[in-house]
């Protein structure tokens, strides 16, 4: 059983798509880096502490070991991150010191270093795409856990075949959208259209946040667009309600969504 959430969240007051891109495309530099760096914190394209592979070799255990690295591993005390519950932080400083001699402060500071690994830890194990072809054997060859997708009815002499999907097409085009674009800073293109920054190529875009209350794989965007609110709020919908909505349904619940 896979649990599936979607979510929309309204920011209340906030400008509308089109103001912001006026405002982007204006001489507001003080506007602009404001909003750049709002953008970056509230949700991310990367790892925390450096790129993929230098978090494997600071992550304890690989979330993809050998046979040989698996029986290693299990004789740490290293829990999976993403079998676990999160952890709560530490009250508060009463005094805005940041004094490490202070043991609220410091266990605080320590609380955030370890929620800074955990998250590249559950990015890792969650969040990485891996690009793979559709793949058909005999049913009782095939493992329940990778496999899915009864393809024929089979017989006595032809046993059932089952099919494992892949991202890829048969042009190899990955129907998941990776690679995708990288960019090294956050930009504002030449039609007020902004890239975030983005440094892993094969990682959604998460909310570090989010990734740690939930423990599992995220897909976090900001909707700058007009285009792009309505496109979601009417995939959210026929997702939510398992509908074949015809195309004039889909919009007239997005009208009803505006006039509200």
């Amino acid at each position: 059983l896979t649990l599936y959430l979607h979510m929309l969240i309204w920011v209340k007051n906030v400008l509308s798509p089109q103001d912001i891109r006026d405002r982007l495309m204006s001489a507001d530099s003080i506007f602009q880096r404001k909003m750049i760096a709002y953008l970056e914190a509230v949700h991310q394209g990367d790892f925390i502490h450096g790129s993929m592979e230098e978090v494997r070799r600071q992550v304890k255990t690989d979330p993809h070991p050998t046979p040989e690295e698996e029986d290693e591993q299990s004789t740490l005390t290293y829990q999976v991150p993403t079998q676990t519950l999160p952890s709560v932080p530490p009250l508060l400083c009463s005094e805005e010191h940041g004094d490490e001699s202070c043991n609220t402060c410091r266990a605080l500071s320590q609380w955030w270093v370890k929620y800074e690994h955990k998250v590249d830890d559950l990015v890792l194990r969650s969040n990485v795409h891996k690009c793979r072809e559709s793949v058909q054997d005999k049913c009782e060859e095939a493992s329940k856990k990778d496999w899915r997708g009864l393809k024929g009815k089979g017989s006595k002499d032809q046993p059932k075949v089952q099919e494992r999907r892949g991202c890829l097409s048969k042009t190899g085009i990955c129907k998941a959208r990776f690679p995708r674009d990288l960019f090294e800073t956050t930009h504002v293109d030449g039609e007020g259209h902004m890239n975030i920054r983005k440094r892993e190529a094969y990682i959604n875009t998460i909310s570090r946040v989010v990734t740690h209350l939930t423990r599992s794989n995220t897909d976090v965007t900001s909707l700058l667009s007009g285009t792009t609110v309505k496109a979601v709020v009417s995939y959210v919908s026929a997702y939510v309600s398992k509908l074949g909505l015809k195309t004039y349904q889909a919009f007239a619940s997005v009208y009803d969504v505006f006039e509200r």
